[in-house]
C-alpha cells in the first residue's frame, strides 16, 4: 500500500526531473502509435522496422529504421528488385538508403497490413 503523498512526491520528482533534461538540451524521443495507442520510448541505437504489403506489386516490404542523434534514419529497405526499383532504391541489402525523417506515418485506413516492431 503506498503512503499518502507519495505520488504526488514521485510526480514532483518527475517534474524536476523533466525541467532539468530540457534545461540540459535532452529530449526523450517517443515512438507515438497513433492518437490514442501506447507511447514508446525510444533511445539512441534503438532499431524500428514497419513491415507492410506494397499495393502496386503485392510483395512484402520491410523499412529499417534507427535512431540516430536523436533522429530517425531509413537505413534499409528489404524487398524485391520490382518494389525496390518503384520505390527508387537502386541497390538490395544493408545500407541501401540513407534518408533522415522527422516523423512518419501510417493512414489508419491503410491496406497494406502494417506491422511496426521496435527493438528494446
Amino acid at each position: 500500500m503506498s503512503r499518502p503523498g507519495s505520488l504526488a512526491a514521485r510526480l514532483a520528482v518527475f517534474a524536476l526531473l523533466a525541467l532539468a533534461c530540457l534545461a540540459a538540451g535532452l529530449r526523450p524521443l517517443v515512438l507515438e502509435v497513433g492518437r490514442a495507442g501506447p507511447r514508446l520510448w525510444i533511445r539512441e541505437g534503438d532499431v524500428i522496422s514497419l513491415h507492410y504489403t506494397q499495393s502496386m506489386y503485392g510483395v512484402p516490404v520491410a523499412e529499417h529504421l534507427r535512431v540516430e542523434d536523436g533522429r530517425l534514419v531509413l537505413f534499409e529497405v528489404d524487398s524485391t528488385e520490382a518494389a525496390l526499383e518503384y520505390l527508387g532504391i537502386e541497390a538490395r541489402g544493408r545500407d541501401n538508403v540513407r534518408r533522415v525523417l522527422r516523423e512518419f506515418s501510417i493512414p489508419a485506413d491503410s491496406v497494406a497490413n502494417p506491422v511496426l516492431v521496435v527493438s528494446g
